[in-house]
């Protein structure tokens, strides 16, 4: 069907389907051709009441035209009746509904309503049309605003009408309803929570570990908090509780980042665990889980790193969940630890989240 044809079904259907009190609001919804004009208002007045009348009326379509003014404009037309002459079809009675309450409905119905994605509409004037001691015709406005695709980032954000900005995937878009912008797909920006670590340092298996500080490259000595885990050991260091907030989109699977430095020059990989313990309103007791990771260690003495030390699932974390982390290495439990030389683990660490609003 025409693009056209398919907005003027959309709006039919949307009015056609409306409700009050679990009753179909309107008798008699249909398309029309043309505004307001004779032929239409003696049509409406016509059929059974109320009704409504869908017709397309225009649409600037110059190269020349603002983004503030594109879009095909609809016209809705209603007509509330009353059984007896002199009755006030504006407000209405017992026998019917009145235009007000038909406008409010349609406001409801249609204002900032998304017809297949990629336009919304946009109220632009209620108006009195017609009316005599048993009739009254109102007229609402709509404009089926374009929401525009563009491939190059802006470099200032839109702030009027609706856009997305980036590829079919991966955009940020204004949400004119909620006043926000929303991301989608690579185009969230990641955002980090921070993981704090205690004084204290555990050993979870064999071997040692010993509570110290990065080594530094100045004249003075670091202060930089972290604990040694020799090659042949499982130590590490566990968190301060940290709250998971609102922004932290935890529908995606987010990384768990930790600064690491090698005491020597080695080669091989860190295998990197994160045990984590959730405090959730409701829940019946403390939810554990874990995951981990194996990653190239850094190469020269003192070098530092910043390793991915797991991959937390979607959905295993929610937005207020109290968590208390656990970063370790697992030098002595798993094969696949083959760093040939002792590991400082920083008492610190990020979530890596992608946001999903602004």
């Amino acid at each position: 069907m025409s693009r056209l044809g398919d907005l003027e079904n959309t709006i039919v259907s949307r009015l056609a389907t409306a409700t009050i009190s679990g009753s179909p609001a309107f008798a008699v919804v249909r398309g029309f051709s043309g505004g307001n004009r004779p032929e239409l208002r003696e049509a409406i007045r016509r059929e059974q009441s109320p009704a409504a009348y869908v017709a397309f009326t225009e649409e600037l379509t110059a190269p020349e035209t603002s983004d503030l003014r594109r879009g095909a404009k609809f016209v809705v037309m209603i007509a509330a009746k009353m059984l007896r002459a002199g009755n006030d079809a504006r407000h209405g009675d017992s026998d019917g509904r009145g235009a007000f309450e038909l406008m409010d409905l349609v406001r409801a119905r249609l204002d900032l309503y998304e017809p297949g994605g990629d336009t919304q509409l946009q109220s632009i004037h209620e108006k009195f049309v017609d009316a005599d001691d048993r009739v009254v015709i109102y007229e609402l406005a709509y404009r089926a605003w374009p929401i525009f695709l563009v491939e190059a980032v802006l470099a200032e954000l839109p702030v009027i009408a609706p856009r997305m900005i980036g590829t079919a995937t991966d955009y940020l878009r204004l949400d004119v309803a909620s006043a926000s912008y929303a991301f989608v797909g690579d185009a969230r920006p990641v955002r980090s929570l921070p993981i704090i670590g205690p004084a204290g340092a555990i050993s979870y298996n064999v071997g040692s570990y010993t509570t110290t500080q990065f080594s530094t490259n100045a004249e003075a000595s670091s202060s930089f908090p972290a604990v040694q885990i020799a090659s042949t050991s499982d130590g590490g260091w566990r968190s301060l509780p940290v709250l998971i907030e609102d922004w932290c989109d935890v529908e995606d699977v987010a990384e768990v980042v930790v600064p690491v430095q090698a005491a020597a020059a080695a080669s091989g990989d860190v295998s990197l665990r994160v045990n984590w313990e959730i405090a959730r309103a409701g829940a019946s007791g403390v939810i554990e889980g874990s995951a981990g990771n194996v990653v190239a260690g850094p190469t020269g003495a003192g070098d530092i790193a910043l390793l991915v030390a797991a991959t937390i699932a979607k959905s295993v974390l929610l937005a207020g969940d109290c968590v208390s982390f656990a970063i370790q290495r697992l030098g002595a439990s798993d094969a696949a630890d083959t760093y040939t030389q002792d590991l400082l683990i920083a008492r610190m660490a990020w979530i890596n989240f992608r946001r999903i609003s602004l």
